[in-house]
């Protein structure tokens, strides 16, 4: 009944820390553990409709590395998002993912530090903005 009401239900039902997969109706709790993020958000949106819409014209989904079906959608859709997720990763020297079907992408830090200081570099070098912050326990 909850993945009918929407693919985020199943989690929300749940909660806490969990692998999400399917169609949101696969709910893997897991192990809390403390992650620093850098949050990196563009001043434009990605439509969530029009992602889905190009997914679907995208045909079969093209695996990527970071598990996000609809990043090649949402670059469709958005075409400065493309530009400015291959800049975050020549920027920050890591591996950038991208929320949902955009437009924020966040990047895993080894630290608070390394949060803090590249959240810096992009608010000066860029005119994205960009928060250090980290999970919390449930």
């Amino acid at each position: 009944i909850a993945s009918k009401l929407g693919s985020d239900v199943p989690f929300l039902i749940t909660g806490g820390t969990a692998n999400v997969g399917g169609m949101g109706e696969q709910v893997t709790p897991l192990a809390f553990e403390t992650v620093h993020l850098l949050l990196i958000i563009p001043s434009y949106g990605c439509s969530t409709a029009e992602v889905f819409k190009a997914f679907d014209g995208l045909g079969e989904p093209q695996k990527t590395n970071d598990g996000n079906d609809l990043m090649q959608a949402a670059f469709t859709v958005e075409h400065r998002l493309a530009i400015d997720f291959e800049a975050m990763k020549e920027l920050t020297g890591l591996a950038i993912h991208l929320s949902g079907s955009g437009s924020t992408m966040f990047a895993i830090c080894d630290n608070a530090e390394q949060a803090k200081k590249l959240a810096e570099l992009i608010q000066k070098e860029t005119t994205l903005v960009a928060i250090a912050t980290h999970t919390c326990a449930p």
